[in-house]
């Protein structure tokens, strides 16, 4: 909706200046302040209260929730939809995070809750976190292309309340409807918690996963009210919230639901890290990570764990986080091992069927995914090929194989620089790799590599292409992933990136067709892609032998 600007109230139909052809229904009703621009929807569980950005002209509606709160009896259960409320509820400020340890990697501790910092305690958020945030020029029936964003942080860290993640610049530049979602995390979203539970608490690893559906048919239901078209939504993830999609797309949950994904550095997931990726994406698997997470943590019945307060649960993954490594433990803790609503295949083998699927997809990652473990891990990049070799579970028939692949591809660099690009195939390239090459076979498939470096050690990592596609640039998350500009022309091209790669998805979610002529669809004769810097680029089947390495060796069983 447009600011008041036109005729007087009195001599002008409401439902005109609300930009509608003709009066609505009580369902699409909206009201909106002439003096404020505050506008009240009404959404199918009830009315909420939005805010006006006005230097944005942007109407924005944070904390809506989207299914009841995960506590009490719905605790470590699936999400159940929400019963509404009565009156007008206020949606002018952001819900909670979902709990998790505060990481100051991951944004600042104001970005993260509303509450001061209490001393002494390592984590923030609550489980009362089932909320979603809209941005949006226009509300009423104006039909803009739908933007959802799940996302990343290894299914145990972030929030959509993070400034890089704010909608405001995709829906101002993009003229879209741009939604964000929180979703339940670590313990309380993807732990398999049936091995103290029972039966009845089977699928729990997966929780999260249907949150996020939750909210994609909430979403569905009244994006309408908000300006948006519920027939033409594109949905995004970088990191866990692509490896999530990733699930959702093979198990058939998306069809008919969203009309093309975005999956950023992420499919299958880091149990792929194993060479033995059959056990790594199995229910077996599940059980077996989750016996040894209540084992270290010192919880043995669900009694306990039921009676366990979130600070409690939370202090307990603190004191586990202090002893375990960051990426070979705890980002490899809370991952999907199956959909809790299906039965069918999981992402490594769905890509290897090729089915038509009906959505559109883009996939990628960034050229140097590991360089973000560095702010975790001084030392990672030291680690060397037969440590790297023996952490992510290579058969030991093959170690020499892949060292002198590695050698081969990499000739000027260290042996520890090798092992990052090792580490970055194995848990983001190779997976991805392998989606394109299954799914492009019936499906329109686009493939692309972010290459903008950060600095001269950690290059272009993992996460550093959300800030240029959010052009949130100037956050404080923005500065960590992609540095500060040295000169004018580095200014330049930074903007310059940012606006093709947002112009790459303000197309792509319109009609389906990014704006760079030059980018066609992956297929098993080209296997282009496209290199995204200051001067974007076509590659040729980059990963040529590598590729053949990863699915002759670690995949031939799919």
């Amino acid at each position: 909706m447009e600011p008041f600007q036109a005729l007087p109230v009195i001599i002008q139909p409401f439902y005109l200046l609300m930009g509608l052809h003709q009066a609505p229904s009580l369902k699409d009703f909206v009201m909106c302040s002439a003096s404020t621009q505050t506008a009240v929807v009404q959404t199918e569980e009830g009315a909420i209260r939005g805010a006006f950005d006005r230097a944005a002209g942007l109407h924005t509606f944070f904390g809506i929730p989207y299914a009841k709160s995960p506590v009490g009896a719905l605790r470590f259960r699936p999400p159940q939809p929400h019963d509404g409320w009565s009156g007008v509820r206020d949606a002018a400020s952001f819900g909670s995070a979902s709990a998790q340890l505060f990481d100051s990697t991951e944004g600042e501790y104001s970005e993260f809750t509303d509450e001061p910092q209490v001393e002494g305690q390592p984590w923030v958020g609550g489980e009362d976190c089932l909320t979603l945030n809209i941005w949006t020029r226009s509300l009423g029936a104006h039909k803009k292309p739908v933007v959802v964003w799940i996302h990343g942080g290894a299914n145990w860290l972030e929030s959509s309340r993070l400034k890089c993640y704010h909608g405001d610049q995709m829906a101002k530049n993009g003229d879209m409807v741009f939604v964000s979602i929180n979703y339940r995390l670590g313990v309380f979203g993807f732990l398999d918690v049936s091995v103290l539970g029972g039966e009845e608490y089977s699928g729990s690893h997966s929780h999260g996963l249907l949150d996020q559906l939750q909210a994609l048919h909430w979403i569905r239901r009244n994006i309408a009210q908000f300006g948006g078209d519920p027939q033409n939504i594109t949905l995004m993830g970088e990191s866990a919230g692509s490896i999530d999609i990733s699930w959702h797309l093979a198990g058939g949950h998306l069809n008919g639901l969203v009309r093309r994904v975005v999956m950023m550095s992420g499919y299958a997931g880091l149990p792929g890290l194993s060479g033995d990726l059959t056990y790594g994406l199995s229910n077996a698997s599940a059980g077996d990570v989750a016996r040894e997470f209540f084992a270290d943590c010192g919880i043995d019945s669900f009694q306990q764990l039921s009676e366990m307060t979130t600070a409690d649960l939370m202090m307990k993954v603190h004191q586990l986080s202090e002893s375990r490594d960051m990426l070979f433990h705890m980002d490899s803790l809370f991952w999907p091992k199956s959909h809790a609503k299906s039965s069918l295949l999981d992402p490594i083998a769905f890509a290897a069927k090729g089915e038509v699927t009906g959505i559109d997809i883009i996939i990628g990652f960034t050229n140097y995914e590991m360089g973000l473990w560095l702010n975790w891990d001084e030392r990672i990049d030291q680690m060397g090929m037969d440590s790297v070799i023996e952490s992510i579970g290579i058969p030991a028939g093959l170690a020499e194989s892949v060292k002198s692949l590695y050698r081969e591809t990499f000739p000027d660099e260290n042996d520890g620089q090798r092992a990052m690009h090792l580490l970055g195939d194995s848990a983001f390239v190779m997976p991805s790799l392998w989606a394109a090459e299954g799914l492009a076979r019936n499906n329109r498939v686009k493939v692309y590599r972010f290459d903008r470096e950060t600095d001269p050690r950690r290059r272009a990592q993992h996460a550093a292409d959300q800030v240029y596609f959010f052009d949130k640039l100037d956050t404080y998350v923005g500065k960590l992933l992609a540095g500060l500009p040295t000169t004018d022309t580095d200014c330049q091209e930074r903007e310059s990136l940012v606006r093709l790669m947002q112009g790459l998805i303000f197309s792509y979610a319109e009609a389906g067709h990014p704006d760079y002529s030059a980018w066609a669809d992956y297929d098993t004769e080209h296997r282009s892609l496209l290199a995204l810097d200051a001067k974007p680029s076509i590659k040729s089947d980059p990963y040529k032998k590598r590729r053949e390495w990863w699915f002759q060796n670690i995949y031939p069983s799919y």
